[in-house]
């Protein structure tokens, strides 16, 4: 049986578009300092993670330390860092830094995925800019989730990538959670402040329902097996961080500087 999912955005960071691999802002870490406490006294779903996936950029890798590290450091929950989960653009706030320049400031956390991945911190092969490449990602995390034992996974990742991934929207510091349906489709549930849309904290805009036509190019996508192919061609249209999105389905614009 799948798990269920959590899937959470990174808090406020101090980048736009031209800074390299951001940090949090002070506001940021007090945001994932109140999710810590939220996640313990709120939801007790939280106290059933068994598996922690971040991607390795620096600000979700702060918010993985910070908002989850009561379960880390008191329940020895794993942390798997995952490229697969970074952000979409290849814009320098979304690109990473090489293992060897961050390691030494994470020695909690283990990088030999990340050193492993023969593109990563470039934006080429699966991660490069293009909607095939973007969908054929997507298609693999989905793939990743559903074939996990664990009971409960968190995911720490970025505004405009969860969004592709689940048609949905996160404020900073905010939280949705999911589960696989007999369709194999990933539908959301409610759960606390997410009843009306708006995340588990209530900080989240709300969406609308997913289109037919996304879960028709995420299974697509399922059977592509190769990721190394990807070459650059057509972009997705927007920036990223919660506006930029695929084609079909059209999404509007939604700007936003973190």
């Amino acid at each position: 049986m799948s798990p269920t999912v959590i899937l959470i955005r990174h808090a406020e960071a101090e980048h736009n578009f031209a800074i390299h691999d951001p940090g949090l802002t002070e506001l940021g870490k007090e945001q994932c300092r109140e999710l810590a406490k939220f996640l313990e006294n709120e939801v007790p779903l939280a106290k059933d993670i068994d598996l922690i996936v971040t991607s390795p950029l620096t600000r979700t890798l702060q918010t993985t330390d910070i908002a989850l590290g009561w379960l880390i450091k008191s329940k020895n929950v794993p942390v798997l860092l995952k490229p697969e989960w970074q952000e979409t653009t290849d814009k320098p706030c979304d690109k990473g830094r090489p293992v060897a320049d961050v390691k030494d400031d994470w020695p909690q956390f283990d990088f030999s995925t990340v050193l492993s991945d023969k593109y990563y911190p470039s934006k080429e092969g699966p991660y490069v800019y293009t909607q095939d490449a973007l969908m054929a990602r997507i298609a693999k995390c989905l793939k990743f989730l559903q074939r996990r034992n664990e009971k409960v996974v968190c995911v720490v990742s970025h505004s405009g990538f969860m969004r592709r991934l689940s048609r949905r929207k996160y404020g900073n510091a905010d939280f949705r959670v999911f589960e696989f349906n007999e369709d194999n489709e990933f539908v959301e549930r409610d759960i606390g402040k997410a009843k009306n849309g708006t995340g588990g904290r209530g900080l989240s805009p709300s969406d609308p329902s997913r289109p037919k036509e996304h879960w028709a190019g995420i299974k697509k996508s399922l059977s592509i097996t190769d990721l190394s192919s990807f070459t650059r061609g057509s972009t997705p249209t927007g920036t990223g961080h919660g506006s930029c999105h695929l084609e079909v389905p059209h999404m509007p614009e939604r700007p936003s500087s973190r």
